[in-house]
Order: structure tokens, then sequence, then C-alpha cells
């Protein structure tokens, strides 16, 4: 995700903007968990809620660019309370994607094999954190000071 990227490079001294906008995020995961799934399964079926899933999800991430963009990151506490209610939406997209393809995933596969192929992708994400906020964070400032290093700004390798 692009947005704690954003956040860590504008506002590297005010931990407490990540800690929210990460956690708004986490709130839409538990939204869209505990409500929005059940529900909207059984008012529209799986297909639906994930096509709606993903139109959530972008609309939560492009309605947080153009806040960006409208809002401009000076003001950290306005950035902050925009962008915290519009990310609760991406999560709560992202809840109904994902809980509705692993489902129909589940059904799909024989009951002989269901514990191996849920073992194999818990393997798999747990080793494959590239989509991982913080490895995002880690591998920009990472890329940064790589950056900084090429072009002599040794003010910038002690950030």
């Amino acid at each position: 995700m692009i947005v704690p990227v954003l956040v860590a490079q504008r506002y590297p001294e005010q931990t407490w903007v990540l800690s929210i906008v990460e956690s708004a995020f986490a709130v839409g995961l538990f939204v869209g968990s505990a409500v929005l799934v059940g529900l909207s399964d059984r008012l529209f079926g799986r297909r639906r809620t994930v096509l709606a899933g993903f139109a959530v999800l972008g609309a939560g991430f492009v309605g947080t660019g153009l806040l960006a963009m409208a809002v401009g990151f000076g003001d950290a506490l306005v950035f902050t309370a925009a962008s915290a209610l519009l990310l609760a939406l991406p999560g709560a997209g992202l809840c109904m994607i994902t809980t509705n393809t692993g489902t129909v995933r589940l059904l799909a596969t024989p009951s002989s094999h269901r514990n191996r192929m849920v073992a194999t992708w818990v393997l798999t994400a747990s080793t494959c954190r590239t989509s991982s906020s913080t490895t995002s964070i880690c591998g920009s400032s990472q890329r940064l000071r790589r950056r900084a290093a090429r072009n002599g700004d040794s003010q910038n390798l002690t950030e």
C-alpha cells in the first residue's frame, strides 16, 4: 500500500499519523469481516460481493489520493482525520474480496486436500510478505538511503 510510504515520507517525526491511518484500515477490516461480508453475501451473493469489494477498495484508495491532493500534507491532523475515514473503506473491501474468494477456493478443493491447500497458502503468505506495510516502508527507506549514497547526500544517510 502506498499510503504508509507517503505518510512516512511526509511526516517522519510524527509516528502517530501512521498509527492512526493504519488503525483506520484495520477498523475497516473488522467491520468488513463482522458485518459487511455476511450481509452482502445474503443480499447480493458471493460474485457481486467480490465485485463490490473491488469497487470499495479502489474507491477508498482513489479517494485518499484525491484527498491528499486537495488537502495537501501541510497539517498532519487534518490529513489524518480525513484519510482515516477514507482508509476504512479499503479495509472493508479487502475483507469482502478475500473472504469470498477463499470460500470459493475451499469449496472447489476436494475435502481430502483442503488442509494441504490451507497450509500451503499460510506458508506462502507468511514467508512472502511483499504487500506488508512494514516491508514497504523499510524497502522504501532502504532505496532512499541507497539513492542518497549514490548522490553523495550525507545528510539523508543519517535519517
